[in-house]
């Protein structure tokens, strides 16, 4: 159940929490000592900047952010939804699609902005490593966030689930993993044995935008980089989640990060989160394993910032933001897909060992079609056996099944048939040739071509 008691939300108290943030910009070498080798390769690939950037675009957004000057968020939110216009459309797109393909759903990408998402699910896994004498923070609620979508099992074409990608990111396997295993996919709610709404078909967010106005207090700035802090802790803590039984001897080798950009006015900051520390805290009974306590520290760390309202600044962040969906298509995705697949196969396992649970059913009409297949194959042998059918198959050997003197024989016919034609073929090809040299006379002659001739010749 989510705690609704309202919570603090301080450096002081995310530290309390095991999250901690630096502001101080670290290059992509500096960032793996930090968060680890992922940390480091997404920031190499976040802040390429050799390819070619959108110079026209770039203007134009530079010219937008340059034109507020009332000192509101939702100019700001305004100016991030244009910015972000090419991935949101794609996604409204994607969402309003009255059929799914394979191709469409490995690149489509869940885009939300507004107050009307909640993170309670997400909170309340990340407070469930917290310290028990940590202070309560309060719940995220980002102002835009992008994560993984899910599929509604109504919305599934035929044979849905026996695709890799579509299969695994299924609502209603989902809940069935969070109900059995614990692993818990949409930051919003748990999604439990309800009725997932499409509001809900969405898992595991891998990017948080925290944005204020240009005139906000130094106190204020503090307070968009702690909701970042949060946010990002929390998405942190289901991709942890989802990956605690595999790793363990240390999140920081394979585990994905998490992307968080910050908007003070103009001014922007990029940062990148992931597990800095883990550590098992003994319990009371050091031989049981139940008591034992795992404690991690979830760090944000900046990796670059800049002002859009310059020109060069606004490029390098639609780069970054380019570059980021490329990431989340060709890296986050797979890399949750195959977690997730992980976790199916070991819950089909355990289904197969006990003898026991609801298959689901694409399962079903599996094993209907393995019965299926395997009574029409005990018909066939039976009906074999009793003998009522060898008098029929023996004629229907002798006159389908062509001798092997006949069938060789045949063979040799149309292999030469064929080797004829080809013979003919080039010399049509030769006479063509000649005929279509480069002598003006033979452009000249106006007559009709030899191979014309011969195709008329065959055609009567």
């Amino acid at each position: 159940m989510v705690n609704m008691a309202k919570g603090v939300l301080n450096r002081y108290a995310l530290e309390e929490n095991g999250i901690t943030f630096n502001r101080e910009v670290v290059g992509s070498t500096g960032l793996r000592k930090i968060l680890g080798k992922q940390a480091e390769i997404l920031a190499t690939r976040l802040l390429d900047f050799r390819r070619f950037a959108p110079q026209e675009r770039a203007k134009t957004l530079c010219c937008y952010a340059q034109k507020i000057v009332v000192a509101s968020e939702s100019r700001w939110m305004d100016f991030v939804k244009t910015l972000f216009e090419p991935m949101i459309t794609r996604a409204r797109n994607f969402e309003g699609a009255t059929t799914i393909g394979i191709r469409e759903f490995e690149k489509s990408l869940r885009v939300d902005a507004g107050g009307d998402y909640i993170w309670d699910a997400a909170d309340s896994v990340r407070s469930a490593t917290a310290p028990w004498d940590a202070q309560m923070l309060t719940r995220p609620k980002p102002d835009l966030f992008i994560s993984l979508p899910t599929i509604q099992a109504h919305r599934a074409p035929r044979g849905f689930a026996r695709e890799p990608v579509l299969g695994t990111f299924r609502a209603d396997r989902l809940q069935l993993l969070e109900e059995t295993r614990g692993v818990v996919s949409s930051p919003l709610k748990l999604i439990g044995d309800r009725i997932v709404e499409a509001k809900d078909c969405l898992c595991f967010p891998c990017v948080v935008l925290e944005a204020k106005h240009h005139k906000v207090s130094q106190a204020e700035v503090e307070k968009c980089h702690c909701q970042a802090a949060n946010g990002a802790a929390s998405a942190l803590a289901l991709l942890n989640n989802l990956t605690i039984d595999c790793l363990e001897s240390g999140v920081k080798t394979d585990m994905r990060p998490v992307v968080i950009i910050t908007l003070n006015g103009q001014r922007t900051r990029l940062w990148i989160a992931g597990i800095k520390q883990r550590r098992i805290l003994q319990g009371d009974d050091s031989n049981d394993r139940d008591y034992d306590v795992r404690e991690w520290t979830r760090h944000m760390q900046c990796i670059w910032k800049g002002d859009v309202h310059f020109e060069e600044s606004m490029m390098e962040l639609i780069c970054i933001i380019d570059s980021l969906e490329k990431w989340i298509i060709d890296d986050f995705r797979p890399w949750v897909s195959g977690n997730l697949d992980r976790h199916y196969r070991e819950m089909d396992l355990e289904v197969e060992y006990y003898g026991a649970g609801d298959y689901s059913s694409d399962e079903e009409e599996a094993s209907n079609d393995r019965e299926y297949s395997a009574s029409e194959t005990c018909e066939e042998y039976e009906a074999t056996e009793d003998g009522e059918t060898d008098e029929e198959e023996k004629k229907w050997d002798k006159d389908w099944i062509v001798p092997e003197s006949e069938d060789s024989e045949s063979e040799l016919d149309s292999d030469n048939e064929d080797y004829d034609e080809y013979v003919q073929d080039l010399a049509r090809a030769d006479s063509l040739m000649a005929e279509l040299s480069l002598n003006d006379s033979a452009r000249l002659a106006r007559g009709v071509h030899r191979f014309i001739e011969v195709r008329r010749e065959l055609e009567v």
